[in-house]
């Protein structure tokens, strides 16, 4: 173990509890020395070690201000999505997925267009659209349905299925889903008939 993966387990032994003071100041330490982010991103992967889901936190809070810091590791976060059964770190996770995809479609940011490959984009869909379908907690599949519709808007035959397989998973599930479910599923629908619509007319 390196000074740097030494510093993030230590980082992550000392947090404490979730409070947003002990996450942002864990995540200060990450944003101060960049350095530690990739082992940072190894630690919230690493699911037999008991404060994986600690990392992801953290991870949450760092790139919500610098997604970009995410782009070189592109491909160790996306390798690693399907490993994640703890709902403590999906729930982060599944956020950082959404930036992700933001990034890509609507911002068209060069660092993660760039460095997003096809592999990647197709686990992301693949990891979401399995929290989208299992048991698991309201936020984590609100950010799943909006990574989901966002993928699906991109061009060419390898994305044109997913806004037709996200209509069937929210339309099956949203008579038993919670009100935020409800209410997020119904304003999805919307949206996905609006813009097949408008595609149809084109």
């Amino acid at each position: 173990m390196n000074d740097c993966s030494e510093s993030v387990y230590r980082l992550l032994e000392d947090m404490g509890n979730a409070s947003r003071r002990n996450r942002e100041e864990a995540a200060l330490t990450i944003r101060t020395d960049t350095t530690l982010f990739p082992f940072l991103l190894q630690a919230a992967f690493e699911i037999q070690y008991k404060n994986h889901h600690k990392a992801a936190w953290i991870l949450e809070i760092v790139l919500e201000t610098n997604i970009e810091l995410i782009a070189p590791h592109l491909d160790t976060f996306c390798s690693g999505l399907h490993r994640i059964e703890n709902e403590s770190a999906m729930r982060p996770l599944s956020k950082i997925c959404y930036w992700i995809a933001r990034a890509y479609v609507e911002e068209k940011n060069p660092l993660i267009t760039q460095q997003l490959r096809p592999s990647g984009i197709q686990k992301i869909i693949e990891s979401n659209f399995d929290w989208l379908t299992g048991n698991h907690k309201v936020a984590t599949q609100v950010f799943a349905m909006d990574t989901l519709f966002l993928f699906g808007q991109v061009p060419g035959e390898d994305y044109d299925w997913i806004h037709t397989e996200l209509q069937s998973v929210i339309l099956h599930n949203i008579s038993q889903g919670s009100p935020g479910y409800k209410s997020h599923g119904k304003k999805l629908l919307k949206l996905m008939r609006q813009k097949k619509g408008i595609n149809r007319n084109r």
